[in-house]
């Protein structure tokens, strides 16, 4: 599966939430990242991405996955997998793990500090 995901890198909680969904499923599970802006957990505070998580039974293969894009595009995909340590640190800022379910999806919830964020910056 590749879930897309809109939020705050540092302190986002969708993402997490996702990723730890996906994590009770599948073993293999990566965060992708542009290439071009690399990945410093230092300077990704306040950075709102698009944010690409993989999860299957298999490693993501980022040389298989460039050529595929390469031949229905021209271009390379331009991501990096974000290294365990660095999301592990990103995941260990929250207090309780969120698992989302049929019963439990508060996606709005979720990414209200997505919509608080841009809103203060509208109002600076």
């Amino acid at each position: 599966y590749l879930v897309t995901v809109i939020d705050h890198m540092f302190d986002g909680r969708l993402w997490k939430a996702t990723y730890n969904t996906l994590k009770q499923t599948f073993p293999h599970v990566e965060m992708t990242f542009p290439i071009k802006l690399g990945f410093n957990p230092d300077t990704v505070k306040d950075y709102r991405a698009v944010i690409v998580l993989y999860a299957s039974n298999k490693p993501l293969d980022l040389k298989a996955w460039d050529e595929v894009i390469r031949k229905q595009t021209g271009n390379a995909t331009g991501v990096m997998i974000v290294p365990e340590a660095q999301v592990k640190a990103l995941l260990d800022r929250e207090k309780k793990p969120i698992i989302l379910t049929d019963q439990y999806a508060p996606v709005d919830h979720l990414m209200k500090q997505v919509f608080d964020k841009r809103t203060e910056k509208d109002e600076e």
